[in-house]
């Protein structure tokens, strides 16, 4: 009724499908969720071990999604199994990913459902001759799809208190979503590097026609090497990537460079870190989502008039008047000399 959740709780660019980053407090309340949920209870072995492999029940799966959608009005829980080789002694091993059903048609034997790894997309799960169909999903929203032969259901409520999450919820709504123990978020600052160095104020006011910013974690499982910097990115309004700390045109040691236009700049910071033996298909470090920021920078530039610096003489008097182009009205100019 409130409209679909993809980028709704975006700060900047709601009605626009670009950086899925821009909803930090929407991917920590996943996160955490996904942490106080109990897999080692009975239920996800009684879902593997039975509902899963058991190709008899499908029909009785169908019904139960039927029926818990008509009787609730409310998306239902749907996961997804495959097998994914053997373990050491021969038996197979299965990857797993979950799904939400938020609509069904018994006529067409379908099911509508939201799949977190095509953010935006309109999918179903289709049935027929009283089986499943294979879905095809993705591990993660980087990864390859393949087909997911078995799916299955399970109450919400099996799996996790239902006021566990709506604890979280308040979390979220007053912000401190991943920021209680025992569910934190690596904290982080970012600095300024311009031979001072400082912690980036927002909003920030310079003179200088670019800005190189680092990121330090304290707290961080791998950072670059010899440092507390961290892995981020940079993106203007539109979600153009602007900079990266891991890109080939950085200034290595994880700082990161912006050319700034003229005026306002409205920069989004999306941060990450790395865990150790966490990597992709080819080996490669994972970055693990930690935060995302927007600051606004106001590049401004600064002139003296007149110009008679050079033609000073000792001992006489002169009067210059400093300019700072789109100064703010309560700006202040302090002289050094």
């Amino acid at each position: 009724q409130d409209g679909p959740l993809y980028h709704k709780y975006d700060k900047i660019n709601k009605s626009k499908e670009v950086l899925w980053q821009d909803n930090p407090k929407g991917i920590r309340f996943a996160s955490v969720i996904q942490n106080d949920i109990n897999w080692d209870s009975w239920t996800y072995p009684y879902l593997t071990n039975f509902v899963f492999l058991n190709p008899n029940i499908d029909f009785l799966k169908w019904c139960s999604i039927e029926y818990a959608i008509m009787l609730t009005g409310q998306p239902q829980y749907i996961s997804l199994k495959r097998q994914d080789g053997v373990d050491s002694h021969g038996k197979p091993k299965y990857v797993g990913h979950a799904i939400v059903a938020y609509e069904i048609n018994a006529s067409t034997g379908t099911i509508q459902i939201a799949d977190p790894n095509f953010p935006g997309d309109v999918n179903q799960i289709s049935f027929s001759n009283g089986k499943f169909n294979p879905y095809s999903a993705k591990l993660d929203a980087g990864g390859n799809a393949t087909p997911f032969p078995l799916i299955s259901y399970c109450a919400k409520t099996a799996l996790i208190n239902w006021d566990v999450i709506g604890n979280r919820w308040k979390e979220f709504e007053n912000g401190t979503i991943g920021t209680v123990a025992p569910n934190t978020f690596p904290a982080y600052t970012i600095w300024v590097c311009d031979g001072s160095g400082y912690e980036l104020p927002d909003p920030f006011t310079t003179d200088l026609d670019s800005l190189v910013t680092e990121i330090h974690c304290p707290t961080a499982e791998m950072a670059y090497t010899g440092t507390q910097n961290i892995l981020f990115e940079v993106y203007n309004e539109n979600g153009d990537m602007l900079a990266s700390s891991d890109n080939m045109n950085d200034l290595g040691d994880g700082k990161a460079y912006v050319k700034l236009k003229p005026g306002k700049n409205v920069l989004g910071y999306a941060i990450y870190g790395w865990r150790n033996g966490v990597v992709d298909n080819n080996g490669n470090l994972k970055k693990r989502y930690i935060d995302f920021r927007w600051t606004t920078v106001n590049f401004n530039t600064l002139m003296i008039n007149p110009d008679t610096l050079k033609d000073a003489k000792i001992n006489q008097e002169y009067t210059w008047t400093a300019v700072f182009d789109n100064a703010p009205s309560n700006a202040r100019y302090e002289w050094d000399f």
